[in-house]
Formats: C-alpha cells, structure tokens, sequence
C-alpha cells in the first residue's frame, strides 16, 4: 500500500497533478485565503486517512524509529500543506503575483517536504538495521 502511494506522489510532482486539481476545487468550492491552493482539501483528506490506516503499523516500531518517523511525516506534511496554505494566502493577497515572501515561503516549503523523505528514509534504514541486523549490497565486478 504504502509503495503505491509513494509511487502516486512520485507522480503528482513530475506531472503536476495536485496543481491541475486546485484550480477545479477553487472553483467548485469558491475558495480564498488559506484554502486558496484548494487541492490542499481532498490531499489533506487523503494524508488524514492513510495516517489512520499507518497507525497500527507505526505504533508496532520501537520508540526511537516511531518518533523519527513521526517527526518526518510531520515535517513533510507542515511544509506540502502548512506552508503552502500559506503561500496561496499570500499569493491571492498579492492579487495573484509572486514576490520575495512568496519565494522564501516556498523554499522552506520544499525543504521541510525534503528534510521530512530524508528523515523517513533513515528511520527505515533503522528499522532494517534493528529489525534484520542490517543488510548487505555486494557489487562485484564481472570480466569481460
């Protein structure tokens, strides 16, 4: 399950699938202010019911990879949705134009969602680690 919801955001960026959906929900739902990107609504719906099929999973982890994990589904979340409710405030207050504050939004924007992957991503090297003592890749080299 969870491959398959990576594998659909892997997705949504390259194809810019949410930023296609805001403007049919903006329109539909007469959005403004921090709902002004309204894909935020059906993607925040869908985050909020993963979260609640991932929590017996997550809450059978250790302690120390539960939090980390925790902490990353967090930064990642805060930065997707958070900030960008945030940014189409203030780009819908600038009557639809970009500026510095909307550039320095977005960069941290994109930096809590990166910190947030790398922190996931190490959290379950941990959990590999703990769970089947680690693994090994061996590269070797074939001759011609």
């Amino acid at each position: 399950m969870f491959t398959v919801i990576f594998l659909f955001l892997a997705c949504d960026e390259f194809c810019e699938i949410h930023e296609n959906l805001s403007e049919p929900f903006h329109i539909l739902l007469n959005t403004s202010g921090i709902l002004y990107y309204a894909w935020v609504i059906p993607y925040g719906l869908a985050a909020f019911i993963i979260l609640l099929f991932a929590f017996p999973l997550w809450w059978k982890m250790p302690s120390k990879i539960k939090i980390n994990i925790a902490l990353a589904a967090f930064l990642f979340l805060m930065g997707a949705v958070g900030l960008e409710m945030l940014g189409g405030q203030r780009y819908e207050m600038l009557g639809d134009q970009l500026d510095l504050g909307c550039g320095i939004l977005a960069t941290i924007e994109e930096s809590l969602e990166m910190f947030g992957l790398v922190l996931l991503i190490y959290s379950l090297f941990a959990l590999i680690e703990e769970e089947y003592e680690g693994i090994v890749i061996r590269i070797t080299r074939k001759e011609l």
